[in-house]
Parts: structure tokens; sequence; C-alpha cells
């Protein structure tokens, strides 16, 4: 391989890693809280919310893929559903935006430039609430490129695990074996 077919790879590698945004995510829980004291869970969907995009507003495979993919989660972890008198009550908030980001490329002069490029971001923010006192227990995010998801069922399901699998990361207490 030549020097020149060497850079003008190289290059190519990056300008394709760069348009793979990866997947960003956090979470807080209440200082002192236990989970272990917490067996049941309940949907709060009257307060879920999705803003920015009517493709995912009202979108039942979409809420239903979240779901499964929190509730496998919460299942790891030895909470279970549970329609009425839960412990914890969990919502959650999508919105969708823009988002930018800028890549310096090299062409075969070696000369750089820099490119940017726009993605389409999806932002989740699950919240669960201690279902007898109102009190916050853990809200974690998780932000990616939407865009992939949208391509097919198979693809929504793949994003919305791969989003709640990366925010369950950082549970206080790790998943059971």
């Amino acid at each position: 391989m030549t020097a020149h077919r060497g850079v003008l790879l190289v290059a190519g590698l990056v300008a394709l890693s760069a348009c793979s945004v990866p997947i960003q995510s956090g979470a807080h829980f209440t200082e002192g809280w236990a989970p272990a004291q917490h067996t049941t869970f309940a949907w709060r969907d009257e307060i879920d919310r999705v803003v920015g995009d009517s493709r995912l507003e009202g979108n039942q495979f979409f809420h239903g893929r979240l779901h499964e993919a929190v509730e496998w989660e919460l299942s790891l972890r030895g909470i279970r559903y549970q329609a009425t008198d839960a412990d914890i009550l969990v919502h959650h908030h999508l919105s969708l935006a823009d988002h930018m980001f800028e890549t310096e490329v090299m062409d075969s002069e070696g000369q750089t430039t820099m490119e940017t490029s726009v993605y389409e971001s999806g932002s989740l923010v699950l919240h669960l609430v201690d279902a007898r006192t109102g009190d916050d227990l853990w809200l974690a995010w998780g932000q990616a490129n939407v865009e992939p998801a949208f391509n097919s069922p198979d693809a929504m399901r793949g994003w919305v695990y791969d989003l709640v699998g990366e925010m369950f990361d950082d549970w206080p207490v790790p998943p059971r074996s």
C-alpha cells in the first residue's frame, strides 16, 4: 500500500467513525436510596412526553419497545412490573433535535479541513419516583443519533435497547447474575 493510499484510508476511517455518534448517558440516584427496598414498579404513562417529532408522538411501537427495555433492565435487578400499588412509578421524556459535530479530515496532500455534520439526536430521560412519598429515586438520561432507528422496526428496537442498556449501566446496584 502506498503512503498516499494509507493517508486516504486513515482519513476515510476517521470520517466513518465520526458518523457513528456514540451513546452518551448518565444517571443520578438519591443519596441513601436502597433499591432492594423497592421490588415493584408501574408506568406513569399519563405524564410521558415526546417532544419534537411526530414520528414518535403516540407511536405505540416505540413506546412498547421502551417499556420492554426498561422492564427487562428492572427485572434483572429484582424489580418487577405491578400495575397497581407499586413501590416505584416510572415515566419518561423523549426529545429529538438536530445536533452538529465537527471532524478534522486530511486530504491526499496532507491538508486538513474541518467538516461539520448534522445528525438527529434522541435524548431520553427516565424518571423513577417513590410511589408513596413522591420523592425522586433515580433519574437517568441517554442521548444518541436516532436516525438509524427509523430504518426498520428491528433498528428501532435495537436503538431503544442499546440506549436504555447504557442508561442502566449507572444503576446503583449491578444486575443479578
